[in-house]
């Protein structure tokens, strides 16, 4: 979870992790509402004393909106109504003597949404109309043309409501953009209508390329990088440095198999990476169900922390000018994810995990408890106060083969693509590949944080560009808002719900409609207890626990390969579907498609991940399934003296563990010529 820094008043500095996908709706939101429904919730012409605020916020608020030029000093857009078209004394200025026309722009339309797989970016759009002064050399656009026109200069978009119902930071809004491109036409009145799109400066983060280079010489690396122009660069990229460091250790270093060292940054040429070295048993055969396979290799494997690589790109960026270092930081050192002792890694050549138990494969185990560094914090001697039931995300161990080749496709192959090379989707395809290893049991992401965006009072962080686990619990509890009809009624404008299930998703509901669900039909089961066929998913289960266990028991005498790579990935999905147990982390508040939309009255406050229950779907959702909803896009429209915000939420819902019973007796292995012991009920292991 990200870590926000802040200091408070007295100077006091405070550490808050916070659950990107999983919050609480500000409190400052939740009062507006409460008093916007005691306003509108009863007649406020004629009961009681006289009070104007309720008749005020009833009848009579408007919207404004401006969008101010940061780039040229006293460019500024205006909606009607705004003091933009006023002077001191709200006399208009909009027209003067000697034109017929508007002599100001007309901002007409203001819109402003998160969006993207980073889910709290912020974009924005503005529209509007000017009526240039004609010259013998063309219209002048004066200041405008400097001040919007331009990709990379900076607006401040401001808006809100005249009056507030109780909190001016509820309806009052503002956003600090980067031009990123605009259009513009002539009409048939020699007036020019334009567009303008603006990003948060946290979306440069995407376009930052992954082929990042020191300014300076790293001491003591002599190793010189030639671009494809064939200049030669200073310094060199995190592949560079790789290759740098690992050549000096070629030769000089054979393990066997389970062997273990660690390689401090201090005793590397580069002095800025930490490595981890395994020995490994590798097959080139890709036979597993024969009994006269070659005799494994052992071989040398190295390993980089994802913490580690999250550092080494905090510390490129520190090497460029200002403003990219203020923009973003790389964070996964802290974030946690589950701790799950039965599974490991389908390939342990890309990802490892560096734990006693998910990085042992019967007897190859190159970790033991007193070494287990999926359990520690930032470094190797420091622990974090991380529970006994999670891991740190960024001691996870990424093979430096898979991030060359990774990196190369990027750069190579792509090279006249920077959306295919940029840092975040390197980033990317490091974090596809470990939940690809888990079996898809863990589903680590790449949000992008803003602790702005997300009401971080006192703030002193950066956005944080953070490595999550969709899926993972919160460590603190997080109440759902109530967000019912009972309170919205009044200013609620519309109400959408829709479910669009992909197809596996699609034929496990005709399944599960007819009571005879069967757990390789669906990756999530959303049927009722009752309906599932519990005999059946307890041996599904165990027949794959088996295979898991049989699978790594075999790794020393038959080494590593494609063929039992695919065959483990296999059994831990089957795992991962069948398990109704408390190891089922991705069964808890899982994404399902159905979706909520909400348009109200315009609010400032909602974020992305805020977490809301309502009486608007069918009870079943609340009584079986514990449905609650997620925001993951937030969207205010301001034009014509009004403001609407439309809240659009994905479904999660929680599943109910069944009691099996007593342990069935028939689970054993599948794999060919292998059988392992019968297994207990899970929780009497």
């Amino acid at each position: 979870m990200p870590v926000i820094q802040t200091i408070d008043a007295d100077g006091n500095e405070s550490r808050e992790y916070v659950n990107p996908f999983l919050q609480e709706v500000n409190k400052f939101v939740k009062d507006e509402l409460t008093v916007r429904q005691n306003i509108l919730g009863r007649r406020v012409r004629g009961v009681g004393a006289s009070y104007p605020k309720p008749v005020e916020w009833a009848y009579a608020k408007t919207a404004w909106g401006i969008v101010s030029s940061k780039t040229v000093n006293g460019v500024k857009l205006g909606l009607p109504g705004s003091t933009v078209m006023s002077d001191s004394k709200g006399n208009l200025t909009l027209y003067n003597t000697s034109r017929n026309v508007p002599n100001k722009p007309l901002l007409s339309e203001i819109e402003i949404t998160n969006e993207g797989a980073l889910g709290s970016m912020l974009r924005a759009t503005f529209k509007f109309t000017i009526y240039p002064e004609l010259t013998q050399s063309g219209f002048d656009l004066e200041g405008i043309e400097r001040a919007f026109f331009i990709p990379g200069n900076e607006v401040l978009i401001q808006w809100g409501w005249s009056i507030s119902g109780n909190s001016n930071r509820a309806c009052q809004g503002n956003f600090d953009g980067i031009i990123n491109n605009f259009n513009w036409s002539l009409n048939e009145d020699l007036s020019v209508s334009a567009t303008v799109s603006a990003c948060s400066p946290s979306a440069l983060a995407v376009g930052i390329s992954a082929e990042m280079t020191t300014k300076t010489e790293v001491d003591g690396l002599s190793a010189q990088v030639v671009d494809p122009a064939e200049l030669e660069l200073v310094g060199s990229n995190m592949i560079k440095v790789i290759d740098v460091d690992l050549s000096a250790q070629t030769g000089s270093l054979e393990l066997t198999d389970g062997q273990f060292i660690y390689l401090p940054s201090t005793d590397t040429v580069s002095k800025k990476i930490d490595y981890f070295a395994i020995g490994l048993p590798f097959q080139e055969s890709e036979e597993i169900d024969v009994n006269d396979i070659p005799q494994p290799i052992p071989q040398t494997f190295w390993y980089i922390k994802l913490g580690s690589i999250a550092e080494f790109i905090n510390k490129l960026l520190d090497d460029f000018d200002d403003p990219i270092k203020t923009i973003f930081r790389v964070q996964c050192f802290g974030n946690e994810t589950q701790y799950l002792k039965d599974v490991k890694s389908a390939y342990p050549l890309d990802i490892y995990f560096p734990d006693y138990q998910m990085g042992a494969y019967g007897d190859l185990n190159p970790f033991n408890e007193e070494r287990s560094y999926l359990r520690e914090g930032v470094s190797n001697t420091s622990n974090s106060n991380l529970s006994s039931n999670t891991i740190n995300i960024g001691n996870i161990l990424i093979g430096v083969d898979f991030l060359k080749e990774t990196f190369e496709n990027l750069v190579s192959d792509n090279a006249a693509n920077i959306n295919y090379k940029n840092l975040t989707k390197f980033l990317e395809e490091i974090t596809k590949r470990i939940n690809h290893a888990s079996g898809n049991m863990y589903q680590f992401t790449n949000i992008m944080f803003e602790p702005k965006v997300n009401n971080v009072k006192n703030s002193t962080s950066v956005s944080i560009l953070s490595i999550e686990d969709y899926n993972i619990h919160t460590a603190t509890p997080v109440k759902a808002f109530q967000f019912d009809s009972t309170i919205f009624k009044p200013i609620i404008r519309a109400v959408n719900i829709s479910s669009s299930p992909p197809g596996p998703s699609a034929t496990a509901a005709f399944v599960a409609a007819r009571g005879n669900i069967q757990p390789e039909s669906t990756e999530v089961q959303v049927a009722k207890n009752d309906q599932r066929n519990k005999k059946t998913f307890w041996r599904e289960y165990n027949t794959a626990l088996g295979n898991i266990r049989s699978l790594s028991s075999v790794v020393k005498r038959r080494g590593f390969n494609n063929n039992w790579s695919e065959s483990f990935r296999a059994n831990l999905v089957k795992y991962r579907k069948t398990s109704l147990n408390d190891d089922a982390h991705w069964l808890y508040n899982a994404i399902y498609p159905v979706n909520l939309s909400i348009t109200i009255d315009g609010i400032n406050g909602f974020k992305f991940g805020d977490a809301l229950k309502t009486q608007m779907v069918p009870k079943i959702y609340n009584t079986d399934y514990n449905m609650i909803f997620t925001v993951f896009k937030v969207t205010h429209v301001i034009k014509e003296n009004d403001w609407e915000t439309t809240i659009d939420t994905y479904s999660r819902i929680t599943t109910i563990p069944g009691d099996f019973g007593p342990g069935y007796d028939d689970s054993v292995a599948t794999v060919p010529g292998l059988t392992v012991p019968r297994l207990e009920r899970v929780g009497e292991q």
